[in-house]
C-alpha cells in the first residue's frame, strides 16, 4: 500500500526546482498575498498601539516630574512649564529611538528623523518660510474678513512672560512630539510598505483619530463633520511634507507655528467670545461655524479657512513628490 502523505504538505503550492513544472495553484498565489496584507495590518496595528503609549507615557511622565515634584520644590510655574516641555520631548524622541533600534529594527534617518542630503534646509527653506506664513495669513484672513474688535489685555510682566512662555512651551512640545511620533515613528515605518497616497491617507486618518474632540456646545453634527475634515487634511498635509523634503522638521515647524499663533493662544486668542485673558483677544462676532468653527475649544483651528489653507499645503507638497519621482 501506497504510503499517504501528510495533509500539511502542499504540493500545488511549493515549487519544485527539479521539475519543470510551471503549475501554481491560483488559490495558493491569493492566501499568500491575504496573508501578506493581513500581516502588513497587523504590524500597522501594532505600531499604532505603541505610538498612542509612547505619547501617553511621555506626556504623564514629563508632567509627573515637572508638576508634582519640580514644582514644589522650586515654586516657578515658568521653569515647571519649560521643564514639561523639554521632558516631553526627550521622552519621547528616546522612546522612539529605542523602538526603532529594537523593534522595528531602523536607525532614526530611516524614520524621517535624520539629516539627509534631501532635506538640508537650504534645499527646503520654502516650505520653512511656508510654515512661519500660514499662521499669519490666517490672522490677517480673520481680522481683515471678520466682523469683530480686537483687544489688548494690560497683564503684568510676570503674567506676560508667563503667558508667552506657555504658549511657545506648548506649541513646541505638540509639534515636536506629534512630529517624532507620528510623522516620523508611524509614517516612516509604513513608508517601505505602503505606496505614497496610502501612506498619506492613512497618516491623516491617524492624525484625525489622536486629536479628535467634542464641540463644548454639544454633539452637533455639520461642526463635527467640519473638525473630522479638517484634522484629516492637516494630517495628510503634515504627512504629504515629511515625505517630499525627506524629514519631519519642516512639518514640526508648521505645526508648532500654527499651534503657537493661530486659535486658541495664550499670545493671540481668536474665539467667538472671551472667556480667557490673553496677550491680545480678537473677538468675532460673526458666529458662521463655516469660519468660526465651534466657541471653545479649538475654536477657528478647525473651521474652513484652515481645512482650505491646508488643502494647499497638501496639494503643493504631492506636486513636489509627483515632479521628485519624475524626475
Amino acid at each position: 500500500m501506497k504510503k499517504q502523505e501528510p495533509f500539511f504538505r502542499r504540493k500545488n503550492c511549493r515549487k519544485d526546482k527539479y521539475r519543470n513544472d510551471d503549475y501554481k495553484s491560483d488559490k495558493c498565489k491569493s492566501t499568500l498575498i491575504d496573508c501578506g496584507a493581513a500581516k502588513k495590518w497587523i504590524l500597522l496595528a501594532g505600531n499604532i498601539l505603541a505610538a498612542w503609549v509612547i505619547l501617553t507615557l511621555a506626556d504623564a511622565a514629563a508632567s509627573e516630574i515637572a508638576y508634582d515634584i519640580m514644582y514644589i520644590k522650586w515654586d516657578s510655574l515658568i521653569l515647571t512649564t519649560c521643564l514639561y516641555c523639554v521632558l516631553d520631548i526627550l521622552f519621547a524622541a528616546c522612546s522612539v529611538g529605542l523602538y526603532a533600534r529594537y523593534v522595528l529594527k531602523m536607525e532614526p534617518g530611516e524614520l524621517y528623523m535624520g539629516i539627509s542630503q534631501k532635506c538640508v534646509i537650504r534645499q527646503n527653506i520654502r516650505w520653512y518660510m511656508a510654515a512661519i506664513l500660514l499662521p499669519v495669513f490666517l490672522i490677517c484672513f480673520c481680522i481683515l474678513f471678520t466682523d469683530g474688535s480686537l483687544y489688548r489685555e494690560n497683564l503684568l510682566a510676570a503674567d506676560l512672560v508667563y503667558a508667552i512662555c506657555w504658549s511657545v512651551s506648548g506649541a513646541l512640545r505638540c509639534g515636536f512630539t506629534d512630529g517624532i511620533v507620528l510623522c516620523g515613528m508611524v509614517l516612516g515605518f509604513m513608508k517601505n510598505k505602503w505606496n505614497c497616497m496610502e501612506t498619506i491617507l492613512i497618516s491623516g486618518v491617524l492624525f484625525a483619530v489622536f486629536h479628535f474632540g467634542f464641540p463644548t456646545e454639544g454633539f452637533i453634527t455639520e461642526k463635527m463633520i467640519l473638525m473630522t475634515a479638517t484634522l484629516f487634511v492637516m494630517g495628510m498635509a503634515f504627512a504629504a511634507v515629511t515625505c517630499a523634503t525627506g524629514a519631519i522638521w519642516a512639518s514640526v515647524t508648521m505645526y508648532s507655528a500654527f499651534s503657537m499663533l493661530y486659535g486658541r493662544t495664550y499670545i493671540l486668542n481668536i474665539d467667538t467670545e472671551r472667556d480667557f485673558n490673553a496677550i491680545w483677544n480678537y473677538t468675532m462676532k460673526n458666529e458662521n461655524w463655516l469660519i468660526a468653527g465651534f466657541s471653545g475649544a479649538d475654536g477657528v483651528r478647525v473651521g474652513l479657512t484652515v481645512l482650505l489653507a491646508f488643502l494647499v499645503v497638501l496639494l503643493a507638497a504631492l506636486l513636489q513628490l509627483r515632479h521628485s519621482e519624475a524626475s
